[in-house]
């Protein structure tokens, strides 16, 4: 995987997404975004509202994955709609119609 941030995940997530564009056989981390910093919770609140738009356009999948004690993702399962948090939108302004229409998706 090409792209990204340093380390692809941050202990101080409670839950944390990466932002994912697959070009054939590459993948690219566009983002990282979860609760560990206020720059973090801005790109996942950023990136979540982007990938919902375009996911009203093309099926766009969301993969639940577990990091766990063997320092290894384990997939849990996937949605075609976003995975959001209680607090997204706090720091990054979207508006509320698009914040209530990612909210009511879920």
């Amino acid at each position: 995987m090409k792209g990204g941030k340093g380390s692809p995940f941050d202990f101080r997530n409670s839950l944390e997404s990466l932002f994912i564009l697959k070009n054939k056989k590459d993948k690219w981390i566009l983002a990282r975004g979860g609760s560990g910093s206020s720059g973090e919770h801005m790109e996942y609140t950023m990136f979540t509202a982007i990938f919902h738009l375009l996911g009203k356009k093309a099926g766009i999948k969301h993969y639940l994955l577990k990091y766990n004690s063997f320092n290894r993702y384990e997939y849990i399962t996937a949605f075609y709609k976003p995975i959001v948090t209680i607090n997204s939108g706090s720091n990054y302004p979207l508006g509320e119609g698009l914040r209530e229409e990612i909210i009511k998706m879920v």
